[in-house]
């Protein structure tokens, strides 16, 4: 399986794997070489995969969420602001495959598609305790200026 592969650098299980699909179209040779340079700022132990002409999936092992969204958002630029969709895999005691999180995934990414502006969607597992998502910082309020007066010197 690719979360397998995913975890050949790793000595431990996974606890959770973040995964995200993004749909980027490919009609020239400038596409493919936008994602080769994309899928190579993803970190050395992450996985980029092809599952199908324009679909590529992403795995993010041992990354809390709040790092997967930026990360996500840092490739998604990348790629021109392409639709992406993504979720969390955690693998239970049945030992459920990675196949389980495809239908969430699969409605992220509907739901990025469907927005006038595709954005990165999150669709989580049921029961899964939100953890809050970075925001954007606003620029501090400049103050009022204020009148500079040259220092008074004294003799000594």
């Amino acid at each position: 399986e690719i979360w397998q592969k995913a975890m050949l650098g790793s000595d431990r299980p996974p606890e959770s794997l973040v995964v995200a699909e993004c749909h980027v179209k490919i009609q020239n040779k400038k596409d493919v070489a936008r994602i080769l340079k994309a899928s190579e700022g993803v970190r050395a132990g992450d996985l980029v995969v092809r599952v199908a002409h324009g679909r590529f999936l992403i795995l993010f092992q041992h990354t809390p969420r709040s790092v997967a969204h930026i990360l996500l958002l840092r490739f998604r630029m990348q790629l021109e602001g392409a639709p992406m969709g993504a979720t969390l895999w955690v693998p239970g005691p049945d030992r459920q495959g990675l196949e389980s999180c495809q239908p969430r995934l699969d409605a992220a990414l509907a739901e990025s598609r469907a927005m006038g502006q595709p954005a990165l969607v999150w669709h989580l597992p049921e029961g899964f305790q939100e953890e809050p998502l970075p925001r954007k910082r606003s620029a501090p309020r400049p103050s009022a200026p204020q009148r500079w007066e040259p220092p008074t010197l004294r003799k000594a």
